[in-house]
Order: C-alpha cells, then sequence, then structure tokens
C-alpha cells in the first residue's frame, strides 16, 4: 500500500497530486509576474505598470504601457 506524505502530513493521493499541482501553478505565475514587472516600456525606459487580478482561482495581469509595450508582455505571455 502506498502512503502519500506532504510537508510531514498523510493524505489521500487526490490532495497530494492537487497540491503538487497547486505549487506548479503558484510558482508558474510568480515566473510570468516577475517577467512581466522587469519590463520597461521600449518608447520611454520607464517600467510599466502591472496588475494582477485573481478570479475564481484564475490569474488575469493587465499591462498598461505603450502599444510597443504591450507587445513585448504579450511575447512574455505567449513563452511562458
Amino acid at each position: 500500500m502506498l502512503e502519500f506524505r506532504r510537508n510531514g502530513r498523510n493524505m489521500s493521493s487526490q490532495q497530494f497530486f492537487d497540491g503538487i499541482k497547486k505549487d506548479m501553478l503558484a510558482k508558474a505565475e510568480g515566473e510570468v509576474e516577475r517577467r512581466l514587472r522587469t519590463l520597461c516600456d521600449p518608447e520611454t525606459g520607464q517600467p510599466i505598470k502591472v496588475t494582477k487580478q485573481v478570479r475564481n482561482g484564475k490569474a488575469t495581469w493587465n499591462v498598461e504601457g505603450s502599444p510597443r509595450a504591450i507587445a513585448e508582455a504579450k511575447k512574455i505571455m505567449s513563452a511562458s
């Protein structure tokens, strides 16, 4: 019989794999956010404004800047 443990706690296989999935998604979201926040507007050289909104467990990032800055942000999002 297999025993599933995570952070020292016994749990069902469903809870175990749900936890791994949640951790992977959080790490991916963090990386996307990090990349967006380091982006500067190519026209002004200023950092772009990035806001994150979470609804129903889904994250959405809003980016404000010039059309070129938004195009750069779209490249980051498509590469993720």
